[in-house]
């Protein structure tokens, strides 16, 4: 009988990877070439080719011919630049983040290289001079596209730009990025994250982002605390309202916010405590009176309501709502007013002449927020109907009366 030879296991493992390692040099020689021949779109295409073969996308070698691609591409820019030719800058900044996006690849199937196969490491050293080297070519893509509005696009080069510093490829030198760039870079990573509903970013990169110390912090500080509030993270967004109050208390929104978060929650002893504390701040701000006023007719405190939104209207004359608070608030004092059962008795008259009185201070300021504000039919026709009432107005209390039907019949 005739005897099967058994081929050994090692070199029958060794004739399997003969095929892919014979591929592997051919290609590899072939981008070699290519890259020789200053013929970099043709090397990156077979780069990106390559990445797809699940054998040869684990060797480093490919990412670094990706790294050699893009530096060729940038140089030719570069070159344009130093010849006073027409460079293509959107191309100078994409071959600047390919060379960092390969560089990173090549890092990391370098580091599966070692850790499987007890390799020396071969690129990280070249490649770390090369990320010193294009760093400030990033933080420009980030800047530029962020000028053009393209938020999307400048945060492909501010991340990078953000993260590569604490990357092993970067420490590799030991040397860290100007804190004043880094900061700089932060800034515009958090605007353009804000304004694309990035939240993760806005709050990854916020406490960098507030090193700032420029007129941008500002603007900053709103972003992140409006975010904090739109991802439900109530004690971020609150501390940094209070922030924004002890820092820009000139600045509308931090002051708004913490009022309305008050008055949802219907602590309007609150409110009123924050509005005095800004008031010492600033004693005629328009914004600090309005809120208190409105605080304390909540707190069913008329008279004190009165006094700060008539000094409202000493700030701004032409702010309907100011006009409503005080109206309103006499109106409650006049309904506040006990009016006797006894209609002989000496307090009956008394008391309905006090309740007249409220409603003739009334009058004007109500007749002048319906003027200023037509629509709001709800908020006025119900108090004026009440003090057409009680001030005997025949002809503005049926025109009142009239309006009342049509409201409540819709």
């Amino acid at each position: 009988m005739t005897r099967i030879k058994r081929t050994p296991t090692i070199l029958l493992a060794l004739l399997l990877l003969l095929p892919v390692t014979a591929g592997a040099q051919k290609a590899f020689r072939d981008i070699r070439a290519q890259l020789k021949a200053k013929k970099s779109a043709d090397a990156l295409s077979a780069v990106q080719k390559l990445e797809k073969d699940s054998t040869l996308r684990l060797d480093p070698r490919l990412y670094d011919f990706g790294v050699q691609a893009y530096v060729q591409q940038n140089e030719a820019e570069n070159e344009k630049i130093y010849l006073q030719q027409k460079a293509d800058t959107a191309k100078l900044f994409q071959t600047a983040l390919g060379i960092y996006r390969y560089i990173l690849r090549c890092d990391t199937a370098e580091t599966y290289v070692l850790e499987t196969k007890h390799k020396q490491r071969k690129f990280r050293k070249p490649h770390a001079l090369l990320v010193h080297t294009y760093y400030n070519n990033l933080c420009a893509g980030g800047r530029w596209y962020y000028a053009k509005r393209d938020y999307k696009q400048a945060l492909q080069y501010l991340l990078p730009v953000l993260d590569v510093p604490y990357h092993p490829v970067w420490t590799a030198t030991k040397n860290a990025p100007a804190p004043e760039r880094y900061t700089e870079s932060a800034v515009l990573a958090v605007r353009s994250a804000f304004l694309t509903g990035d939240t993760a970013t806005v709050v990854r990169f916020a406490a960098e982002a507030l090193k700032d110390t420029s007129a941008a912090r500002r603007l900053i500080l709103e972003n992140v605390a409006q975010t904090a509030k739109l991802r439900g993270d109530t004690i971020a967004w609150l501390a940094y309202l209070e922030e924004g109050l002890e820092q820009y208390p000139e600045v509308p929104y931090f002051f708004t916010d913490f009022t309305d978060y008050y008055t949802r929650r219907e602590d309007y002893a609150a409110s009123l405590r924050l509005a005095d504390r800004m008031l010492r701040t600033d004693s005629v701000n328009f914004l600090f009176l309005t809120a208190k006023s409105l605080a304390l007719i909540n707190l069913g405190r008329d008279r004190e309501a009165i006094e700060a939104a008539k000094l409202c209207l000493l700030a701004d004359s032409t702010n309907a709502d100011t006009y409503y608070y005080i109206g309103a608030s006499y109106c409650n004092l006049a309904s506040s007013v006990g009016i006797p059962s006894n209609f002989n008795s000496p307090d009956y008259k008394k008391a309905i002449t006090e309740r007249r009185n409220y409603y003739l201070l009334a009058r004007p300021y109500l007749e002048r927020y319906r003027e200023l504000q037509p629509d709001e039919r709800r908020r006025w026709a119900p108090l004026l109907y009440s003090i057409y009432l009680a001030l005997n107005q025949g002809p503005q209390f049926e025109e009142i009366q009239h309006i009342m039907k049509e409201i409540y019949a819709k």
